[in-house]
């Protein structure tokens, strides 16, 4: 059974959503959240390759799909611009392999789910917003929007709002600043370390 998804991932970006982004920009940016999708899709019904063959599949479409660095560097915050080049460098790789496993733990089994992109909209400063839903068979479906930015031939997702309202990097940066405040940086990285660790041990192989 797949449980809600914790979805991986401004700010406020100042969204002021308004016409249907061009042509152009929309098959891009909603083939990438397809690509996305179609990858979810296959490891939900082959949930059976266990925790590490999921986090295996889905860790390329992942990476390619959102701007994990970027992402990473908001959710710090100010803190990014003193913190050391390596800490900088362990941070986006503990983010990433957090994001992996978050995903690999949670979209593991399934039950006649299916996605659905419901269209795209332009956003502020020249980014566009995809909007999709995760439709189940005996509950309400989940409105998951995705913030996408171009980064050259590409498209690269930078925040992600749950049930349309829930700005997962804003979420991040709330989290992430408490544990700065406590103890910075190098408390941060910990438990990242610590939390991708958990996540390891709890999910059935």
């Amino acid at each position: 059974m797949l449980r809600r998804p914790l979805i991986l991932m401004c700010l406020a970006f100042g969204l002021g959503l308004i016409a249907p982004a061009p042509a152009r920009a929309q098959q891009g940016a909603t083939q990438a959240i397809e690509r996305l999708n179609a990858a979810l899709l296959d490891v939900m019904r082959n949930a059976s390759i266990g925790y590490r063959g999921r986090a295996q599949r889905l860790q390329p479409v992942l990476t390619s799909t959102y701007d994990l660095a970027q992402m990473g560097q908001v959710a710090v915050g100010r803190t990014w611009s003193t913190t050391a080049p390596e800490q900088q460098r362990q941070l986006v790789d503990l983010f990433t392999q957090f994001t992996v496993a978050n995903y690999a733990s949670r979209f593991n089994g399934y039950s006649g789910e299916r996605f659905e992109v419901l269209g795209e909209q332009e956003a502020a400063n020249g980014m566009v917003m995809v909007r999709t839903q995760i439709v189940r068979s005996n509950d309400r479906p989940v409105p998951i929007n995705y913030l996408m930015r171009r980064q050259g031939n590409a498209w690269r997702v930078v925040d992600v709002f749950l049930d349309s309202t829930i700005s997962e990097v804003a979420r991040r940066r709330s989290e992430f600043g408490s544990v700065i405040a406590r103890g910075g940086m190098e408390s941060l990285l910990q438990t990242l370390r610590d939390r991708v660790a958990q996540i390891e041990r709890d999910t059935p192989r």
